[in-house]
């Protein structure tokens, strides 16, 4: 367990307890929600007093945590800021209406801010607004756990597409859209929020939260049964089509190696909004999926939670899903390193340590 002085200095100088404070939890996925769950359990926070911005279409389901409708916010994917200088009134009109969604939540009220990285939609207009009193970072996947020597290349690999703050302020006239950074650290970071030891390695004020195992309303059953999850690897251009199906091929002949006649498919959220893609993936699983029939895992099903309870046997070839599996004792296989060296790929490097207990196809 994490010692955790900072983070009680922290909350005793912001009064998190308040009545009129509020909690932003920016939420994209099945874990962003698992940790804000965990986070509103442990510190004690009254979920009247949360505010739940939901990216990426995310709807939270299956959950024993109460929130009213007007507490969620669908935040629809903004339209790009344009850095040319004769678009400043355009790009304020786009900040402006992102901040109208919030600011009939939040009011008048002081307000801290849970978020898993600071390029989400609008969240440098979250983090500077002059009632937000702070932000932490929760955990969200591989993100979390890359440390400095990963991490350095990474900010500069997606920063170049992002201005610093600054100057966004500068160019929407006030207003600002995301921060320079994927990860920074400014004069009102408060700490972050993990579920493991090994995750923001080189910040300060770590948090240690458990995820519990709860009953799961949406049943499935997996135990000791295959199931293959993608990450949105090709719809963020990382690796090219034809070593995508180069290590998908793999996947399934090591399925049909261990004598398994179905598989179950665990599609990325990523998938559903970019209908090319998932043809195009739909059509390789088709193609070398002979002989094995392929079960469909509804989005709903939250897979974090299932490997808690039931052990199944997962393929990936990078998906924090085969992390989290294998950080519950589920036997993992990936094409990780095949894609790694098959170039050009758009890939991090991960440590070491993360996938250790992973199989190598």
């Amino acid at each position: 367990m994490l010692i955790r002085p900072d983070f009680a200095l922290s909350r005793n100088r912001l009064n998190t307890t308040n009545p009129g404070m509020k909690h932003v939890f920016c939420i994209h996925s099945n874990i962003t929600f698992l940790v804000a769950q965990s986070i509103i359990k442990q510190e004690q926070i009254p979920e009247s007093q949360c505010v739940l911005l939901l990216y990426r279409g995310f709807t939270p389901v299956d959950t024993n945590a109460v929130f009213l409708p007007e507490q969620m916010i669908n935040i629809p994917t903004l339209n790009k800021v344009k850095k040319r200088v004769l678009s400043a009134v355009k790009n304020r009109k786009t900040i402006q209406s992102f901040l109208k969604l919030l600011n009939p939540y939040i009011q008048h009220s002081q307000f801290v801010v849970y978020t898993p990285h600071l390029d989400m939609d609008g969240i440098a207009s979250i983090i500077d607004h002059r009632n937000c009193s702070g932000y932490f970072f929760v955990e969200e996947g591989f993100a979390s756990y890359l440390n400095s020597s990963y991490l350095k290349p990474f900010i500069r690999k997606y920063s170049s597409q992002v201005f610093s703050k600054w100057y966004w302020k500068l160019l929407t006239l006030t207003y600002s859209y995301k921060h320079s950074r994927f990860f920074e650290i400014h004069n009102n970071y408060l700490g972050c929020y993990a579920v493991s030891d090994c995750a923001f390695q080189d910040f300060p004020k770590r948090n240690r939260i458990n995820i519990e195992s709860e009953e799961i309303s949406r049943q499935v059953d997996l135990h000791n049964k295959p199931i293959l999850v993608f990450d949105a690897l090709l719809e963020f251009n990382l690796i090219d089509n034809m070593t995508f199906e180069h290590a998908l091929k793999k996947m399934f002949m090591h399925v049909k190696g261990l004598g398994y006649s179905e598989l179950y498919i665990k599609y990325h959220p990523e998938q559903y909004g970019k209908k090319s893609k998932k043809r195009l993936i739909d059509n390789l699983i088709a193609k070398y999926a002979n002989g094995i029939d392929l079960i469909e895992v509804d989005k709903e099903v939250v897979l974090e939670q299932v490997f808690m309870s039931q052990k199944p046997i997962v393929y990936c070839m990078v998906s924090s899903l085969g992390l989290y599996a294998s950080m519950m004792q589920c036997k993992v296989y990936s094409t990780y390193n095949k894609l790694m060296r098959k170039g050009p790929n758009r890939l991090i490097p991960l440590p070491s340590n993360l996938i250790s207990n992973w199989t190598m196809l």
